[in-house]
């Protein structure tokens, strides 16, 4: 399948978890990404049925429809995210949702999802979705309150003024000078091709 920017993508070889309670939400999912190229389409009605799957085979992309067993869907992702065997507790997950509200889109990232897509799925909006989670993979986050997807899509530090959370992250206030400041002839010597003998 080519993508609108000529782009050569396919699924073919992906493994692909749905889970939706629906039927009817099942077989619209897997008419998308069957269309896609996606030919290993695992899918689950229930949260057993998905936790089942997720025990037993590797899945590199999985796709939870909110009303999964009445709405828990996102208890799924959680325990996804915590407490699922390695590699599925790192895969990435779309959530689809007919309630795509500031407060249900908050409730989804801190549970581990990577992308919320709206109801009824648009084919398009899908592809776009995972055109993104394949060219931006994000590192895996383990926080007392969080598991999932570092949610920062770009890195720009901490805020300002406040100190980081990260190992990574540079403090607030920097410490004492450790010596004399270079000179102008020591930063250009730097920066100057050598000669060297080997």
């Amino acid at each position: 399948m080519s993508t609108e920017t000529g782009r050569n993508f396919n699924l073919a070889e992906a493994s692909l978890l749905l889970a939706a309670q629906s039927p009817a939400s099942l077989e619209i999912l897997s008419e998308i990404t069957g269309g896609f190229g996606a030919r290993h389409i695992h899918t689950a009605s229930s949260i057993e049925d998905a936790r089942r799957t997720i025990g037993i085979e590797e899945q590199h992309l999985i796709i939870v429809d909110g009303r999964l067993e009445d709405g828990a869907g996102l208890d799924f992702v959680a325990w996804l995210r915590r407490e699922a065997p390695e590699p599925n507790r790192y895969a990435p997950v779309i959530f689809a949702s007919s309630n795509y509200t500031k407060e249900s889109f908050e409730m989804a990232r801190d549970a581990g999802v990577n992308f919320m897509v709206a109801k009824p799925v648009k084919p398009d909006a899908l592809l776009k979705r995972i055109l993104w989670l394949a060219d931006n993979p994000r590192r895996f986050v383990e926080a007392g309150t969080y598991c999932g997807p570092d949610r920062r899509v770009r890195f720009e530090g901490p805020p300002a003024g406040l100190p980081g959370r990260r190992k990574e992250d540079l403090p607030v206030k920097l410490g004492a000078p450790a010596g004399d400041n270079l000179s102008q002839d020591a930063i250009d010597a730097f920066l100057k091709p050598q000669k060297m003998t080997l």
